[in-house]
């Protein structure tokens, strides 16, 4: 149950995320039956709690930075059937090697497997997920898959369970600041970390993401108007999921 009002209100934003990412990322898998998503609604034009991934404000909430990473023109997810699907909307045959690794949520992996695949012109290449790594490990686990391509690449995670009926660590996030580029490192895997900078206005690079042990992430923070950067720092939180109940 959230510990108070900050987690109850970064549970709802959590929540938004995945209910909207789990049906879009079907959709995309399932084209050419479906062939494009509009998801209601982009953004608020007054203050209220709302579906919008954007706040009156301007502020991006969390929806808003898995939008941007789940509509990339290439892309990796996990789907409802064990599957795993590589997506490419482009009009060109794409080379991609996908990374498949199973974690136990106290930061090992337990199994790892790379696929390499040619992804069809604005097609779907889809496999199944266990036979890359068991689903049915004794140890409870989740799976990150990592898209490689010559333009880029993209991650992704699948669970095969809700998140409550995982025993998450408790891990210790560390952040250090230097002028407006945070670095975030975690002991254990941390998810849906989230990073705020309360009454500052601007946007990270990336927010709402999983974090890795031996996995530094770097995001840089954009401000919109004359910010100095001690007053960032002293603005700057960061939470993740655990860190609600």
């Amino acid at each position: 149950f959230p510990r108070d009002v900050d987690a109850m209100l970064y549970l709802s934003q959590a929540m938004q995320a995945v209910a909207i990412k789990t049906g879009v990322e079907c959709w995309r898998a399932q084209r050419p039956n479906c062939m494009g998503t509009l998801y209601w609604q982009l953004n608020d034009n007054w203050p209220v709690a709302s579906w919008s991934s954007i706040e009156y404000g301007g502020k991006w909430k969390q929806l808003h930075y898995h939008m941007r990473r789940l509509y990339a023109p290439l892309a990796v997810m996990g789907l409802a059937d064990d599957r795993i699907a590589a997506v490419n909307d482009t009009a060109e045959p794409v080379d991609a090697t996908v990374d498949v690794e199973r974690w136990s949520f106290d930061g090992r992996i337990l199994g790892s497997k790379t696929v390499t695949a040619t992804l069809p012109a604005d097609g779907v290449f889809t496999w199944k997920g266990d036979e890359a790594i068991p689903a049915d490990a004794d140890e409870p686990s989740f799976l990150t898959m990592t898209l490689r391509t010559a333009s880029g690449t993209y991650q992704n995670e699948w669970f095969f369970g809700r998140y409550k009926q995982y025993d998450l660590a408790n891990a210790k996030v560390r952040v250090s600041v230097d002028g407006f580029r945070v670095t975030l490192t975690t002991d254990a895997p941390a998810f849906f970390v989230w990073a705020n900078a309360r009454g500052v206005p601007g946007e990270f690079s990336d927010n709402s993401f999983t974090l890795l042990p031996s996995r530094p992430t770097e995001i840089d923070f954009t401000p919109k108007g004359e910010v100095s950067a001690d007053a960032f720092a002293q603005a700057l939180s960061v939470m993740h999921l655990r860190q609600t109940y």
